[in-house]
């Protein structure tokens, strides 16, 4: 065996090194006093801060940002309400942050949170006492004039999404009545207690600076009072907010290619975590047993590569060793000669804030990360590569319409994208917003061009046209997946603003403007898991806009799991974790809901394939939500939700190749490495067999934690009233295992009509220690379509 190692220490946040940090009662690291003078109109203190930290209330002093008022500013009233947004107009301070909802659940059980600051807990300040002062979620405002003295000023939400129509949850405004002012030189300070985002800025570089904005209200020459221009902090005008991960370690874990050859050099990575996802350097040795026996020297680092080699064909794991930390690994196979297959894994559906060109107060959740356009594409492309290990990933921001967006030439043409026609509507452009689209577009381009192969990244967006109703909730998301990037960053794309149109929009406009599934697939995610969403009758019914062939064409795989399972759960499902999360869109019998893929498999007869992705909301996608050391479960992280390939090659070709044929398994964030086969034939494989059978449909599985359960189901496609049928089902108890079932023809003895049947496998795995009956992960295969005859 040989090695070789390369090293990454993360990069520290800008001006970090200069500080001094002291000790904070155990709750983390603050900056040294005395804080000296600085450059900046806003401050923030303490500046650095520990990943998930609380702050405040019996935590200790609360984060303040503090806005040196440059000019004298006037009030233009009080707000009428707290939390609806909707007299943002008034207020002449406004700060925003990735906040919480303030209509979401205040709970830790829901995949909400890693993120973002607790969601805002506001009181009028002219009616005292506050029943919310001291919980998470408080906010004050005070100004402090001169002489250190302060009075309260109103607090309120001051923004409204005028798609959503909902609070924009991001901003925070500052009001004054009409006669009061705000003196140049007082210091206007907004106090948070409660927790600190969980998500880390250390190990990119890239610390958090708060947006913050101010105007004054003037008086117009008729005597009216309207509020002045914005002014806008630039950063330089901001200080940074360090966020540190937490000083304990949490995860260790080996990262390797599944497939490799015998004899042939392969690269894999050991990667150290908190208990949020976010890279820990740490200074000690880890110790590697199984396919690679060695002791890595981590001197403040987070990540080490090395170079093995595997002499005998076989199954193989590299297991990591730190103290206190959970070891996660995972089983490569070793073949003789080329592997048949490469198993590349990757994520399909990222978001980050480049999908509203980092804009400050856009005003809008819908583009880019949902959390204020905080993060970027390049830091989440670099976590999904360095941290989580992938292979490829799409970046896949919402397609909102922008003001000068116009369709092509040929769709333009096309009676059902004109007037009257029924992929046209009412149209939602978002004023202002820059080309967004061809700035994603570069981000990917760049990104790959830097990975020279090693990690793949494919141009996309999400596309929607929401069906909500009173007797339907049809959301209509897709994904939209390019093969390769357009030399002048000029992909056709289909604005998702409109509401109400058929899903087959997507299929009929692509092809219209020549892009075959030979360039572009779309991929359904499937939203709300709940009876009244009828998804897969739209897609799969009949319609006058494009064939069931050429949807199909498309739609070649679909997303059978996301973080997203975690709250869009059927009503009355208790748990955040457990089969029952997991499985929501799979759907289960008796009577798999309309909004699984059961029931459209089996009733609708839809022929796709299965992939898992993140549509990470709030944490980095590529971060899963492992059980901890002490068996505990978190439910803040979004679990990864990873798609993984069968390809031909490493490369942009083979994967999408691999996409095209539902060459894909779907597993809920981690890397298991799957075989099926019936007949011999590869999952997502359609064939005809005529004869008694049996053929068989072959298992092979291996996972870096305990195979609790292994099923192969079977339905027959396009008949709602055959149930479905369990055909294995072992518990091997164990971290790998091989079997196979006889399927035997399902046709009586001279049966005369062919009839099709699908066949998929899923498994269920349990982290050992944390056995409580629910499981942790599940691994699923695309199905494979057998025609029987006799």
């Amino acid at each position: 065996m040989q090695r070789s190692f390369t090293w990454m220490i993360p990069a520290a946040a800008a001006g970090l090194a200069a500080l001094l940090l002291v000790p904070d009662g155990g709750r983390g690291i603050r900056a040294a006093d005395p804080v000296p003078a600085t450059p900046y109109l806003l401050t923030v203190s303490p500046d650095v801060l520990i990943a998930g930290q609380h702050v405040g209330g019996s935590a200790g002093p609360p984060v303040t940002f503090e806005l040196t008022l440059p000019e004298t500013l006037r009030g233009g009233g009080l707000p009428g309400t707290l939390n609806t947004g909707w007299e943002g107009n008034r207020s002449i301070v406004q700060i925003e942050l990735p906040l919480a909802s303030t209509l979401s659940s205040d709970t830790d059980n829901a995949s909400t949170g890693a993120g973002e600051f607790d969601n805002p807990l506001l009181c009028w300040k002219d009616f005292p006492p506050c029943s919310f002062a001291g919980q998470d979620g408080y906010w004050k405002a005070v100004l402090v004039g001169p002489k250190g003295s302060g009075r309260e000023v109103q607090l309120a939400v001051a923004g409204h999404d005028p798609i959503a129509l909902l609070p924009y949850p991001h901003i925070l405004g500052v009001y004054l009545q009409s006669w009061q002012l705000m003196t140049a030189g007082e210091r206007l300070r907004l106090a948070y207690t409660g927790r600190i985002p969980a998500r880390a800025t250390a190990w990119a570089g890239r610390p958090l600076r708060a947006h913050l904005r101010y105007r004054s209200f003037v008086s117009a020459p008729d005597g009216t009072l309207g509020p002045g221009p914005w002014t806008v902090l630039s950063d330089d005008q901001v200080a940074p907010l360090a966020i540190e991960p937490q000083p304990d370690v949490a995860f260790v874990r080996t990262i390797a290619p599944l497939d490799v050859a015998v004899g042939t050099p392969f690269q894999y990575s050991v990667v150290v975590t908190d208990r949020y996802g976010n890279p820990r350097p740490i200074t000690g040795s880890v110790e590697l047993s199984g396919g690679v026996n060695d002791t890595l020297a981590f001197q403040d680092e987070w990540r080490r590569e090395g170079t093995a080699t595997y002499a005998a064909a076989g199954n193989y794991r590299i297991v990591p060793a730190f103290a206190g930390a959970r070891p996660i690994y995972h089983y490569s196979r070793a073949w003789d000669g080329p592997p048949p297959a490469q198993r590349l894994v990757g994520d399909l559906h990222v978001h980050s804030g480049d999908g509203g060109e980092d804009r400050k107060f856009l005003g809008w959740i819908t583009p880019g990360d949902h959390m204020a356009l905080y993060t970027t594409a390049h830091d989440t492309l670099t976590y999904l590569k360095t941290v989580a290990g992938e292979d490829f990933a799409a970046l896949t921001e919402h397609s909102v319409r922008t003001d000068d967006y116009q369709l092509p030439p040929a769709v333009a043409a096309d009676p059902e994208f004109a007037a009257g026609g029924r992929c046209t509507g009412d149209l939602f452009p978002i004023h202002g917003l820059g080309d967004w689209w061809s700035r994603s577009q570069r981000a990917a381009r760049a990104f790959d061009a830097d990975s020279a192969g090693s990690f793949i990244v494919f141009p996309g967006y999400e596309w929607h046209s929401h069906h909500i109703t009173p007797f339907v909730a049809a959301y209509l998301h897709r994904i939209v997946m390019f093969r390769d990037f357009d030399p002048a960053d000029a992909l056709p794309i289909l604005p998702g603003d409109v509401r109400y149109l058929p899903p087959h929009c997507l299929e009929r406009f692509y092809n219209l403007v020549g892009y075959g599934p030979n360039r572009v697939l779309v991929v359904p995610h499937m939203m709300s898991a709940y009876e009244k969403n009828i998804d897969w009758d739209y897609a799969y019914g009949y319609s006058p806009v494009a064939t069931r062939a050429l949807v199909e064409s498309y739609q070649r795989v679909g997303e059978i799991f996301s973080a997203r399972n975690y709250n869009q759960q059927s009503i009355g499902l208790e748990t955040y974790h457990g089969e029952g999360a997991w499985t929501a869109f799979e759907g289960e019998e008796p009577a798999p809901g309309a909004w699984t893929f059961r029931y459209g498999w089996r009733n609708r007869a839809a022929h796709i394939g299965v992939i898992g992705s993140s549509d990470n909301h709030q944490q980095e996608a590529g971060t899963n939500d492992d059980i901890a050391p002490d068996g505990s479960r978190y439910h803040l992280n979004e679990p990864a939700g990873y798609a993984v390939v069968l390809a031909s090659s490493r490369d942009r070709a083979g994967i999408f190749d691999a996409l095209g044929a539902r060459r894909t398994y779907a597993t809920t964030g981690v890397r298991a490495w799957l075989d099926f086969k019936v007949g011999g034939r590869a999952m997502g494989t359609a064939f005809n067999f005529r004869g008694p059978g049996p053929i068989a449909a072959e298992v092979d599985v291996m996972a870096g934690m305990t195979i609790t359960r292994v099923e192969v189901w079977g339905a027959q496609a396009g008949n709602p009233f055959v149930p479905w049928q369990k055909l294995l089902s072992v518990a091997p108890s164990a971290e790998t295992w091989t079997g196979s079932v006889a399927l035997q023809n399902p046709l009586p003895v001279g049966g005369f009509w062919p009839q099709e049947w699908l066949y998929y496998v899923r498994v269920f795995l349990e982290t050992p220690g944390a056995e409580d009956g629910q499981a942790d992960d599940l691994v699923w295969s695309s199905p494979v379509w057998v025609t029987w005859s006799r």
